[in-house]
């Protein structure tokens, strides 16, 4: 596979096409959601301002990406339709037109809606008050109460931290403000084509939602989504309005006996292949319901009820889609609160932790230079159980690295015998620095002996593989099950900087040469793996879960001794190079080989 094949398959925040494509979706989703809130007024229909929105989203997904990519319609349009939801109902509603309702002086409402763009979705909500007057007592508390959560959770959502946190945190402003987070309400990790993705995180901890927990990783994007009640939390499907919202359900396939139910399906695999959809967006309602029917037989739908909590409370809602980027999380689909002068209340956060949180900015931006040489000035020279500690990680992931190499056999290539000259083994630890301020890196990691395997057969034109042990699931499906997300491998976040950065150049390519075969390992996909192994000793007990990877057979006995060898004979080494202070020396063989290498 070449590498802009590759960069093709790359559906995270790793691309700098996804990326654009949530900004984009996000504007739009901003643009329609601050559209429909502007419109929200004592008199107005529900069914109109649902179409406002609707009709405003399409409009303007449709001037983008309208040119084929491979010979494909770029998908783009609705992820979810717009709901208006008034006081106690919590949400779905999106009425057709003779079933629709009248916005009202005071009403509290919720407006709710989401966007994609090939695939990729941003969704928001907000709350607003219908009409200029003041709102005191218990909606000016949920709704602020709610306001005050997703800005604290905004800025909770981080790297290493984990969905648990999150809820604890939702739960702790609903407890200082006298309401309930709506059980059952879960926010999701948005993947392509998914609304809801794998990774989920609970608004309330209860008896009958069970939620893995897991830790928020690089690259990765969720929808955060707060919902407080000033009653029980209960939010339940309502007997007073009809179903309209529903969802293609991925993986379900089968062919209705109906022409109309078949022609419904194709429409909305068509029109809303990402998310979520309203009857009342069809031309032909009867037959949508018709064909509603046929497919909810057939499970081949997800429905999404108008749920309500007890007449008489208030429901506010705030929801906001966040991408979790190198230098930290970005709001990017979320409108601000303007409309907080509104709501009178008395309720305010008393934990001097929540307001050391709300405190902080929710865009820091900081200097990388300074804050590198900060860092820097920061680390004790003279701490060398840090930099063992550093170094040992390190280490363990270059010869984790040369592990994964190996496995290049599951290619099923004809064997063929091949040198393997790799940056990735414990040989040569070089120090460079001068006096008590010196740090020690992997200068170099030079492979001492090399791996006389056959991995390809003969051909006569130069080609490039993919690796895919590092995102390989059945690999390190035995740890990861049981610990972290599949995805992501966690942040980048190593106290020594300098050797990861030099070690990821140096791992960036291992040649496999024999004749004119080359083998080349993906920059992306080895720094990955450096990250999630590296950050096993930012983890409680990461040692231990270190070595449980290794007991789990995803490695060869091989490599498994090396890495318990290098893990028992690492301070040996490391005390005696310090005490040296000399760099490491490669005998005359090892540095033929490196000048005939870099000539090459």
């Amino acid at each position: 596979m070449s590498d802009s094949e590759y960069e093709d398959e790359v559906t995270d925040l790793s691309n700098p096409d996804v990326t654009t494509k949530y900004i984009t979706a996000a504007g739009i989703t901003n643009k329609a959601l601050e559209l429909v809130c502007n419109a929200v007024k004592p008199g107005a229909d529900v069914y109109d301002l649902c179409r406002l929105g609707d009709d405003f989203i399409e409009e303007q997904t449709g001037k983008l990406y309208n040119k084929k990519v491979k010979g494909a319609v770029v998908p783009k349009g609705i992820a979810f339709p717009t709901c208006v939801s008034i006081n106690e109902v919590a949400g779905h509603f999106s009425p057709l037109q003779g079933e629709s309702v009248t916005i009202k002086e005071g009403d509290i409402v919720k407006v709710d809606l989401a966007v994609q763009i090939d695939g990729f979705i941003t969704a928001a909500a907000n709350t607003v008050v219908a009409g200029d007057a003041k709102v005191s007592g218990k909606a000016a508390d949920v709704v602020m109460a709610a306001h005050t959560a997703a800005e604290a959770v905004l800025r909770k959502v981080k790297l290493g931290n984990t969905n648990t946190d999150i809820t604890n945190l939702i739960q702790q402003v609903a407890d200082e403000c006298g309401v309930q987070p709506i059980r059952g309400v879960l926010s999701h990790q948005l993947e392509k084509h998914n609304i809801e993705g794998e990774n989920a995180i609970a608004s309330k901890f209860t008896e009958d939602l069970k939620v893995p927990e897991f830790v928020f990783g690089l690259n990765e994007v969720y929808c955060l989504d707060i919902l407080m009640s000033t009653g029980e939390g209960k939010a339940r499907p309502s007997s007073d309005y009809r179903t309209t919202v529903y969802r293609r359900a991925p993986g379900r396939n089968y062919t209705l006996k109906l022409a109309r139910g078949r022609q419904f399906v194709n429409e909305v695999e068509r029109r809303f292949p990402s998310g979520a959809f309203s009857l009342a967006d069809f031309k032909d309602i009867t037959g949508a319901r018709y064909g509603v029917q046929e497919a909810l037989k057939h499970e081949l739908l997800h429905e999404y009820p108008v749920l309500s909590e007890k007449s008489g409370e208030i429901v506010a809602q705030f929801k906001f889609t966040v991408l979790l980027l190198p230098g930290g999380t970005k709001k990017v689909a979320g409108l601000p609160f303007t409309s907080a002068g509104q709501f009178e209340t008395d309720k305010t956060v008393k934990n001097e932790e929540l307001k050391a949180l709300l405190a902080q900015s929710a865009n820091p931006k900081k200097n990388k230079k300074k804050a590198a040489k900060k860092n820097k000035e920061q680390e004790n020279p003279n701490n060398n159980n840090n930099k063992k500690q550093d170094l040992l990680f390190v280490l363990l992931v270059t010869l984790s690295v040369t592990e994964a190499a190996l496995t290049v056999k599951s290619l099923k290539q004809t064997a063929n015998a091949c040198t393997i000259k790799s940056h990735g083994s414990l040989a040569v630890l070089k120090y460079e620095g001068e006096g008590d301020k010196s740090t020690p890196y992997v200068k170099e990691l030079v492979c001492k002996e090399g791996f006389k395997k056959g991995f390809f057969g003969k051909k006569k034109t130069r080609k490039s593989y993919e690796l895919g042990a590092f995102t390989n699931r059945n690999l390190l499906a035995p740890f990861f099950k049981d610990w972290v997300p599949r995805k992501g491998h966690l942040q980048n976040a190593f106290n020594c900087v300098s050797a990861a950065r030099h070690l990821h150049n140096k791992l960036k390519t291992i040649y496999l040469r024999s004749k004119k075969w080359w083998y080349r390992v993906p920059g992306r996909a080895s720094y990955r793996f450096m990250e999630f192994m590296c950050s096993l000793k930012y983890q409680e007990d990461g040692p231990a879960l270190f070595m449980k990877l290794l007991d789990s057979g995803a490695h060869s006995q091989v490599i498994i001794g090396k890495l318990k060898a290098a893990k028992e004979g690492f301070n040996e080494m490391h005390d005696a190079a310090v005490a040296d202070g000399e760099e490491g020396e490669m005998d005359e063989e090892e540095e033929e080989e490196e000048a005939q290498e870099e000539e090459e």
